[in-house]
């Protein structure tokens, strides 16, 4: 599903009295927040505000006279497929402008410099501490805009990489011992993480961690069979692709009887989604 942040009402006019207070706008635009709050928070825009327009996410305009009009972020249904945003930019000035926009590599959707490319007609030139990158005009026909006319410039990121853990109120955790299932020689715990954050909010794809406390299939092995002597994690974690296990202590070697799962690339969450792991302890 295509999603497109709020929209500027590029068209208005601000009628400024003299000596008086600017109207007001009516149109509401996404704001810029931290990581542990919402990215997209609505706000109202204040025509005093508009000396400095305002950003959409992780970008902003590079100067005063660009307009960021939409972006159509183009979000896939999986973290693990790149994707391409396009931006809408405009501006209010009746005589063509420079236009730039500001792209903070800190916020999401981005994770990394490296990751993220500009197509035509956007050119992408990085900082060189990897945390911001300025996109404008890819040749001398796409550098400007004038009022009345957009430039749509493409951001892909081909390679999404792992999102950071999001605040614990933006998923909940169900841990399920599948008692029904356990055998003499092997008892599974089911956990699954779900989303609550609205994708209206929050259109990206961001990363969970929780605990893990294997004490109860543990002991239920013993008392039939024997020490554990194996754990099998479905879908299996790898490389840490799907998700990564540290076990407690940080330096327990073997079978330890609890974890802490953290999310890697393919397992990051959107919106309500939800992502399953099975851990299974078995005594062969």
């Amino acid at each position: 599903m295509r999603l497109r942040s709020r929209v500027l009402a590029v068209a208005t006019t601000l009628l400024v009295a003299a000596g008086g207070l600017a109207a007001a706008q009516n149109s509401v635009v996404p704001t810029t927040a931290t990581w542990s709050d919402s990215v997209y928070a609505t706000a109202e825009v204040s025509a005093a505000a508009q000396t400095t327009p305002p950003s959409v996410g992780p970008l902003s305009p590079g100067n005063g006279d660009t307009v960021i009009a939409g972006v159509d972020w183009n979000v896939q249904n999986s973290n693990a497929i790149g994707f391409c945003s396009t931006v809408t930019v405009t501006t209010k000035s009746t005589t063509p402008v420079v236009w730039s926009v500001i792209v903070d590599l800190t916020q999401p959707p981005y994770v990394s410099a490296s990751s993220v490319q500009a197509e035509y007609p956007g050119e992408l030139t990085i900082a060189a501490d990897n945390k911001t990158a300025i996109l404008s005009g890819a040749d001398d026909y796409t550098t400007t805009v004038v009022a009345g006319s957009t430039v749509n410039p493409r951001l892909c990121i081909y390679n999404p990489g792992a999102p950071a853990p999001a605040d614990p109120s933006w998923y909940t955790v169900e841990t399920t011992p599948l008692t029904d299932e356990w055998t003499d020689r092997q008892a599974c715990v089911q956990v699954t993480i779900t989303g609550n954050k609205s994708i209206e909010d929050f259109p990206f794809f961001f990363g969970w961690q929780t605990e893990l406390d294997l004490s109860e299939a543990w002991d239920a092995l013993v008392a039939k069979s024997g020490t554990p002597n194996n754990l099998e994690w479905s879908p299996s974690h790898g490389s840490g692709y799907n998700f990564t296990v540290t076990p407690h202590p940080s330096d327990a070697e073997g079978i330890a009887r609890q974890y802490t799962l953290t999310s890697g690339t393919a397992a990051a969450i959107r919106g309500g989604g939800s992502f399953t792991v099975t851990a299974c302890l078995q005594h062969n």
